[in-house]
C-alpha cells in the first residue's frame, strides 16, 4: 500500500486556482467516516432559516464574485474535510436531510487530493437558492494518475452562510454512489469491492498482484506496474460506472477505462463484469485480467494512434501466454466460422468488437498478433506495436509503416499472411498458400534488426477447463 505517512503530521495545502479549489494530503490518512447527515444534523443542527425575506441581504447572495468566492471557499472546506476524515466537519456544511454521497463511503478510500472546480453557479428568482456545476478531480493511493467526473450542487444560503442541499454525479457515477465500498491493498494492486464480500476481494487481488510482472515480462518497464480494479456486485453498477448501456457489457468480462470526464487523460481502472466473471474458471479470470493489464500497461484508449485490432489482439497475445490453451481452443468461434465458409479477406475494424461476432473479432486479431510475432516472437509484436502508437498519422497510416519498418512488407501482403494462418489454425488448405512463399505479388517477410525499443475490454470467451 502507499501511503503518504510520516511524521503523524497532516499537512493541507489550499491552492485557489481561478475557479479551481484544490486540497491535497501530503501526510496522514483520513480515517473511516461516518454517513452523512440525518434529521437535525450529526451535530444536533437545526434547520437553517432561508432569508430571502430579510430587507438587505449579504454580498456573498447578491454579489456575484463573493458569491462564487464564498461557494468555492465552501467547496474547500468540504474537500478538507474529507481528506482530513473530519465527518463532522463535513456535516456541518449541508442541511439536514440532504442528498448528499455518505462521508464513509468516500473516505474509506482514503484519497490523497480531491478537488472541486467550479464551472458555473447560477441561481433562478430566489438569490438563496444556488444551481453549482463542478469539476471533481481527485486522486487515490494507487493512481497513476488523476481521476475525474461532473458534479451538480443545490445550494441554499441561511442565517448560517452557503450549506449543501444536494450533490450528485453527472454522467459517469464515482464507486461511492454505486453501493458500499471496501478496499483491499496488495503489492502493486487495489481492489475496490462494491456490495462484495471480502473472499471475492481477495481471489482478484491475489490474481492481481500475479499478473502484473509478467505483463511487465512480455511488455517492458515502462509503466506504473500498479493496478487499480473495481469489483462490482450487480451488472446495474458497472453499467452505472461506465455510463453504457446493459447490451454494450452483454457477453463482456471486464473493461478497462480511463476515469476522467475532462481532457484530462485520466486515471486508469480495471472494471469486472462480476456476474459473467463468475462463469469462468480461475484459468479463465487470469486470462481475462491479464489482458486488461495490457492496456493498463500500454495506455490503450488514450491515443487513436494504434488500429483496435492490434490492441485488442496483443491483449489477446500476453494474456493467453504460458496459459496452456491451444490456439484451436482460443480462437474456436473464428476456426467455426472459417469451416461455415466465411471469408477473411480484411482485418476486424473498430465495429467489430461490438454485436454479437465480437469473439470472432478478438479471436481474429489474436491470431494476427500471432503473425506478427511469428519470427521474432513477444519482441517482433511489441516493436510493430510501439511504432504503431508512436505514429503521427491515422491508425492504418501508422500500422503500414510499422509494418513496412519491421517486416519489409504491405499491409495487404500481411493479410494474406494472417489469412493463410487462419486456415493453418482451423486445419484448412489456403488457395494462395504457395504465391505467399513464392510470387512477386506475396513476397517473404524481410527481417528488420530489432532496435532499442489507452480503453479495452475481454470478451466472456476465455476457455474454462
Amino acid at each position: 500500500m502507499v501511503v503518504a505517512a510520516g511524521l503523524c503530521v497532516a499537512v493541507l495545502v489550499g491552492v485557489l486556482l481561478g475557479a479551481g479549489v484544490l486540497v491535497q494530503r501530503l501526510g496522514g490518512q483520513p480515517s473511516k467516516g461516518t454517513g452523512s447527515t440525518s434529521a437535525g444534523g450529526q451535530n444536533g443542527l437545526a434547520a437553517p432559516k432561508p432569508v430571502t425575506d430579510s430587507p438587505s441581504l449579504p454580498a456573498e447572495v447578491i454579489d456575484p464574485v463573493v458569491r462564487r468566492n464564498s461557494i468555492e471557499r465552501l467547496l474547500r472546506d468540504r474537500a478538507d474535510a474529507l481528506l482530513l476524515g473530519d465527518a463532522t466537519t463535513w456535516s456541518r456544511e449541508q442541511v439536514p436531510l440532504a442528498a448528499v454521497p455518505l462521508f464513509s463511503r468516500i473516505s474509506v478510500l482514503a484519497p490523497v487530493s480531491y478537488q472541486y472546480s467550479v464551472t458555473s453557479v447560477t441561481s433562478d428568482s430566489d438569490p438563496t437558492q444556488a444551481t453549482v456545476s463542478a469539476l471533481v478531480r481527485y486522486r487515490l493511493p494507487m493512481d497513476a494518475a488523476v481521476a475525474t467526473f461532473r458534479e451538480d450542487l443545490a445550494l441554499q444560503h441561511s442565517d448560517t452562510g452557503w450549506r449543501i442541499a444536494a450533490e450528485h454525479s453527472v454522467g459517469r457515477k464515482p464507486v461511492w454512489e454505486l453501493g458500499d465500498i471496501s478496499v483491499l491493498i496488495g503489492q502493486r494492486t487495489t481492489v475496490i469491492g462494491i456490495d462484495q464480500t471480502h473472499e471475492v476481494l481477495q481471489r482478484y487481488l491475489g490474481v492481481g498482484d500475479a499478473v502484473i510482472p509478467a505483463v511487465t515480462k512480455d511488455w517492458g518497464t515502462d509503466w506504473t506496474q500498479r493496478l487499480v480494479i473495481i469489483v462490482p456486485k450487480t451488472g446495474i453498477q458497472i453499467e452505472k460506472g461506465l455510463g453504457r448501456s446493459r447490451a454494450s457489457l452483454e457477453d463482456i468480462a471486464a473493461v478497462t477505462s480511463m476515469e476522467t470526464a475532462s481532457g484530462d487523460p485520466g486515471s486508469p481502472r480495471i472494471w469486472l463484469n462480476t456476474p459473467t466473471m463468475q462463469g469462468l474458471s480461475s484459468l479463465g479470470r487470469e486470462i481475462v485480467l491479464r489482458h486488461e493489464v495490457v492496456h493498463v500497461a500500454t495506455g490503450s484508449g488514450s491515443t487513436d494512434a494504434t488500429p483496435l485490432w492490434l490492441e485488442e489482439g496483443l491483449a489477446e497475445y500476453i494474456g493467453y501466454q504460458d496459459s496452456g490453451v491451444s490456439r484451436a481452443v482460443a480462437a474456436a468461434d473464428v476456426v467455426d466460422a472459417l469451416r461455415d465458409g466465411e471469408n477473411f479477406d480484411h482485418l476486424p475494424g473498430a465495429d467489430d468488437f461490438s454485436g454479437p461476432d465480437l469473439n470472432i473479432a478478438y479471436e481474429s486479431a489474436l491470431i494476427a498478433c500471432d503473425e506478427l510475432a511469428d519470427d521474432g516472437g513477444i519482441a517482433e509484436l511489441v516493436r510493430t506495436y510501439r511504432l504503431t502508437s508512436e505514429g503521427t498519422g491515422s491508425s492504418d497510416e501508422n500500422l503500414a509503416a510499422a509494418i513496412h519498418e519491421v517486416y519489409g512488407i504491405s499491409v495487404e501482403d500481411f493479410v494474406r499472411h494472417w489469412n493463410a494462418r487462419l486456415h493453418q489454425v482451423a486445419g484448412l488448405p489456403f488457395a494462395q498458400e504457395a504465391a505467399l512463399d513464392n510470387s512477386a505479388a506475396a513476397p517473404e517477410r524481410t527481417q528488420v534488426p530489432s532496435g532499442p525499443s489507452t480503453a479495452g475490454s475481454t470478451p466472456a470467451s476465455s476457455p474454462s477447463p
